[in-house]
């Protein structure tokens, strides 16, 4: 389901959201405060942008979804997944995975894409680069 949010448009599942446990969004690249050929909501520190555009651009999305920290891979297009126990900095791998509240999990796509997973009896869940290989 479509949803703007202040500016910044994305997609929500209803029947995630149905379950009352998670938020989430799935961002699309329109808004930001990238410039140039990154004009847009740019994720990424890892394609060229500028590395205070791509901050601002993140502590926008936890500001307007009240997050405490966005949590990251630098994806490798493999099969390895993460257990975020602590915020920590960027890790490297295609998944993630937590319990922890007020922590986002952030997975960026071109052309592949996000798959998000939910336990809501153990309240806890998983975000994966479901990727072209």
């Amino acid at each position: 389901m479509y949803r703007k949010v202040d500016g910044i448009e994305g997609l929500v599942s209803p029947l995630l959201e149905s379950a009352g446990v998670v938020s989430h969004f799935f961002c699309f690249r329109k808004g930001g405060f990238s410039k140039g050929e990154f004009s847009s909501l740019n994720m990424s520190f890892h394609v060229g942008d500028e590395e205070g555009d791509v901050k601002r651009n993140r502590d926008l999305v936890c500001r307007l979804f009240h997050l405490d920290r966005l949590v990251t891979l630098k994806q490798i297009h493999g099969n390895k997944v993460v257990v975020v126990k602590e915020v920590e900095e960027e890790r490297e791998g295609d998944g993630l995975i937590t319990d922890l509240k007020g922590v986002a999990l952030g997975i960026l796509t071109a052309d592949c894409i996000p798959v998000l997973i939910l336990s809501p009896e153990r309240r806890v869940v998983g975000a994966f680069h479901g990727g072209w290989r």
